[in-house]
Order: C-alpha cells, then sequence, then structure tokens
C-alpha cells in the first residue's frame, strides 16, 4: 500500500468538522439552558420600568426532554409607594397533545418541576428579579403542559380568583418523553 497524502488527510478532517457542524445543528445537544437571553432579561427590565407589573424572560424553546433544566426569569414590580411582599405561585393549567383527556388532579407532582421563591419583598416604586428553575423529572410523560405562573399581593396565592391576582403570564411547553 501507498502512503496517505497529506491532502488526502486535510479533505477528511474538512469532512469531519463539516460533518460535525451539520450534525449539531439539526440534532442540537440538551444541555440544560442556564439563563434566559441578555436581551430577554433586559426586556423584562424595560417593560418593569416602563410600570407593567410582571413579566417572564424564558428560555428560547418550546420543545424539552427528560432531563432537561431551564431557567426563567421572573421580574415584578412594585407601583406601590411603600415596601410590598408578592407572593408567587407556579401550577398546571392545561394538558395538550398525547395528555389530552388527562384530569389534571392525576399531574399534581408536576409542581415538584418548579423552584422558586414563594414570596418576594420589594421596596417602594422599583423592581426584583427572581429565578424560577425548572427540572424535567425522567419519569415525565410525552405531552403539552400549559403552567400558569402567578404573582398575588396576598399569601393564599393558590386559591386566588382572577381579580385578586396581581398579574399572570403562561408557560408552554412539550415534553418529548
Amino acid at each position: 500500500m501507498g502512503k496517505i497524502k497529506p491532502v488526502t488527510i486535510i479533505i477528511i478532517i474538512i469532512i469531519a468538522v463539516v460533518g460535525a457542524f451539520l450534525y449539531y445543528q439539526t440534532y442540537p445537544p440538551t444541555t440544560p439552558d442556564r439563563q434566559p437571553p441578555a436581551n430577554e432579561h433586559d426586556a423584562v427590565e424595560r417593560l418593569l420600568e416602563e410600570g407593567v407589573g410582571m413579566d417572564l424572560a424564558s428560555p428560547d424553546r418550546k420543545r424539552w426532554d427528560p432531563g432537561d433544566v431551564g431557567i426563567f426569569t421572573l421580574g415584578i414590580r412594585n407601583g406601590y409607594n411603600e415596601m410590598k411582599t408578592y407572593y408567587v405561585n407556579v401550577y398546571l393549567e392545561e394538558l395538550g397533545g398525547e395528555l389530552e383527556g388527562t384530569p389534571l388532579s392525576s399531574l399534581e407532582n408536576t409542581k415538584a418541576w418548579f423552584t422558586y421563591p414563594s414570596s418576594v419583598l420589594i421596596n417602594a416604586n422599583s423592581n426584583k428579579m427572581e429565578t424560577i428553575t425548572m427540572r424535567i423529572p425522567q419519569d415525565a410523560l410525552r405531552g403539552s403542559y400549559l403552567f400558569r405562573v402567578i404573582v398575588c399581593e396576598k399569601s393564599d396565592c393558590v386559591n386566588m380568583k382572577t381579580s385578586d391576582v396581581y398579574s399572570s403570564t403562561t408557560i408552554s411547553m412539550y415534553v418529548r418523553a
């Protein structure tokens, strides 16, 4: 057999690099989203400064795999002239896709997917950013989940009527189990 020419080695390296690049473009690794993009965090801060009661910056994805971790930034604005405590709650509001028709009560363990402060003390006429961490367990069921994030002015944030909620938003996601 003859020797491999240097040009052949260079061509093989180029093909391998291009192949790896195309593979990771098509199938990105499912690493945890540690922070929402800086521009989303800044957008939340700008909205709060303009007087919006609450906003949420999310990782730029809607499809999640079991074992994934997502970090959301929750911004809350205190528009009052006094220091105030706000209460936070995240709960499952709706199911879809493969979970359509499944009773919400059968998936109460989804509450444990989220870690966040239950209360936030904010100075008068200012805002504060807090982190909501989502960890999807390995045994998560495949389907669409809609979670509601609410901020209340009273400690009973779990059983609040809509009129008693300071502000709310949703987290919509699909789990590929």
